[in-house]
């Protein structure tokens, strides 16, 4: 964790420009960029909030600095200038002020324009404008950060991985700050991409550096997600919490992968307990969206595989956790975000919340695959409604396209989870066919997985 930041020189013979003449201004934007990059609140700013506020008290005309801002704010995927005016007249502003400037220079505006982009919807020129700041700004760890980001909300996997792949040879001087964390921007891309072996490499080169860069750790638990070795990844987030967990914006997921493993191994009361004792506690202290959709995908996953032992163990918490997204249901902003909601309507048994989820959906063309979506939305509440067949039959001929909704491979298992739990409970002798096919499709991809073994077992 770093404690000192560039000034305007520093950042001028980097050859980044800012756009600012304030060194308090340039250092807070620096100490804010790293805290994003390295997913943690540093307590000696207020976290990244705080530095944010700071940094714009310190310049109130930091163009980049303001993009900065309302970036992360539209990248945390709680806030939409739909319904946040605010936050749109912002945006508005910021244009206006860009174009106003003569001198504003080519990175300023670029940033300015994804900004732009994204607040509007459009995730794929966004990314588009950060990609182009990379062309001429290649190590601008902002447009890395922000352009990987956007393409795992889009689900586009292997530019996730290129984007990182094609600037970390030009990190040629050893001591650019921040440089260690493309390791494991890299190894996420390679696990999306199926690069299992070089994934854990680059993973591990990135902890050899900084013991505390959380999204490494991240991509190995992905790792060992994918490969089955489900002991060897309790055992690495057990030894390493202290590294980890100060990490706070993504260590309720690192938790939640921990729970996974319970999963896998057939320990339900294991990851109820990650779950009461940290993920859900978490979530209601965070309100982030990242914690709140693995508070909804736990307790759906444990009720796929066996309802009334889930519903002993975590059913009484729909009702507490629910809550968390039902001032969100009407964003629309990620058809992710969406599929989630819905799970956590239809634990809680909010029925006509969820149709309605459903409905509004129908008029969110914005989002990204906002098709796919309402089909898996639909799936999820048959699914609930124990219309099991319907599930099927909506679920299985979009499987392969969901991966257009975002998140990751191992997130969206939830989805071939789900398809598997309806064919089981299916009457249809075709779907019963099918979940045989399914289940040995499954062992294929992941041969060593004790989940795999026990839904085998329920074909007999």
């Amino acid at each position: 964790m770093r404690d000192k930041f560039r000034g305007v020189l520093e950042w001028t013979n980097e050859g980044i420009p800012l756009g600012t003449q304030s060194n308090e201004a340039a250092k807070l934007y620096d100490a804010t960029i790293t805290q994003y990059v390295g997913l943690y609140d540093d307590a000696n700013f207020n976290g990244i909030g705080g530095s944010l506020n700071k940094m714009l008290e310190a310049d109130p005309d930091f163009i980049a600095g303001k993009a900065l801002k309302y970036g992360l704010e539209l990248m945390s995927t709680a806030e939409t200038t739909r319904i946040n005016k605010d936050l749109a007249k912002n945006v508005d502003d910021l244009v206006a002020q860009v174009s106003s400037k003569s001198d504003a220079n080519y990175r300023e505006k670029m940033h300015v324009q994804a900004v732009l982009n994204w607040s509007r919807g459009n995730l794929n020129q966004a990314a588009q404008a950060w990609e182009d700041v990379l062309v001429q700004y290649p190590t601008d760890m902002l447009a890395i950060k922000m352009v990987t980001d956007t393409y795992f909300f889009l689900g586009k996997q292997r530019k996730l991985r290129d984007s990182v792949a094609r600037v970390m040879p030009l990190w040629s001087s050893a001591d650019l700050p921040l440089k260690s964390y493309l390791h494991g921007m890299y190894a996420f891309g390679l696990v999306e991409t199926n690069f299992y072996a070089k994934a854990e490499s680059e993973a591990r080169k990135g902890l050899e550096c900084e013991p505390k860069d959380g999204w490494s750790t991240h991509a190995l638990a992905h790792v060992f997600e994918m490969e089955g070795r489900v002991d060897e990844g309790i055992s690495h987030l057990s030894t390493t919490l202290s590294d980890w967990e100060i990490c706070n914006l993504l260590a309720t997921h690192n938790y939640w992968h921990w729970a996974l493993y319970h999963i896998e191994k057939g320990e339900p009361e294991a990851a109820v307990e990650i779950f009461e004792t940290e993920i859900r506690k978490r979530c209601h202290e965070s309100g982030a969206m990242l914690d709140i959709v693995d508070c909804f995908s736990l307790p759906f996953r444990l009720q796929l595989e066996n309802p009334e032992s889930a519903e002993k163990l975590i059913g009484k918490h729909w009702s507490n956790i629910v809550e968390l997204c039902e001032p969100h249901l009407n964003d629309h902003i990620l058809s992710f975000n969406d599929a989630h909601f819905m799970m956590a309507l239809c634990g809680a048994r909010k029925y006509a919340e969820a149709d309605e989820l459903l409905e509004n959906s129908s008029s969110a063309e914005w989002i990204s695959g906002s098709e796919v979506n309402r089909q898996l939305l639909k799936s999820i509440l048959a699914y609930s409604r124990e219309q099991y067949e319907l599930c099927v039959d909506l679920l299985y001929p979009i499987r392969y396209d969901l991966v257009v909704i975002g998140g990751s491979d191992a997130q969206r298992d939830v989805f071939n989870q789900l398809l598997i739990a309806a064919a089981l409970n299916s009457t249809k002798a075709e779907h019963r066919r099918l979940v045989k096919q399914l289940i040995l499709e499954r062992a294929a991809l992941k041969p060593v997985s004790p989940l795999t073994d026990r839904l085998s077992l329920k074909l007999n």
